[in-house]
């Protein structure tokens, strides 16, 4: 029983491998026969050419000048608002310790994050920051600029 399926699988498989090919071949050969040569003047153009006319032999062209259109200065435009810039106080309680440690804002108000090789508590960096806000820190952002 089970010969019997093997072998028609196996058949089958074979039939596939080796009539695929087989059959495209034929298909081709088919096409080929059955489908007339297309003619030799649709790929080729006719000898004869003619020139094409253009719109200089059938019309003279004007050129004019164009027209200086005179520029008028605007006026009494109104002046930009620039608002105020208000510094809120720091709830430093909200700063975990890993973002006080963070080498750009350190760098920004240029604190040192360790003493002796030692890093410092959160409480000493908070009050690195505070005197780094009351002091020179606009002198630090204008060195950024």
């Amino acid at each position: 029983m089970f010969e019997i399926i093997d072998t028609a699988v196996t058949n089958a498989l074979t039939a596939m491998v080796y009539g695929v090919p087989a059959l495209v071949t034929i298909a081709f050969i088919h096409f080929v026969a059955t489908h007339p040569a297309p003619q030799q003047d649709e790929f080729f153009p006719s000898t004869s050419v003619q020139e094409p006319q253009t719109a200089a032999d059938s019309q003279k062209l004007i050129v004019q000048p164009i027209e200086r259109q005179e520029v008028v200065p605007v006026a009494n435009l109104p002046e930009p608002i620039v608002a105020a810039v208000e510094c809120a106080p720091v709830d430093w309680t909200l700063w975990k310790v890993a973002d006080l440690r963070d080498k750009a804002i350190r760098k920004v108000f240029n604190i040192q994050g360790q003493q002796n090789r030692q890093k410092l508590k959160k409480q000493a960096l908070i009050d690195r920051y505070k005197s780094a806000f009351a002091g020179g820190f606009a002198a630090n952002l204008q060195a950024l600029d």
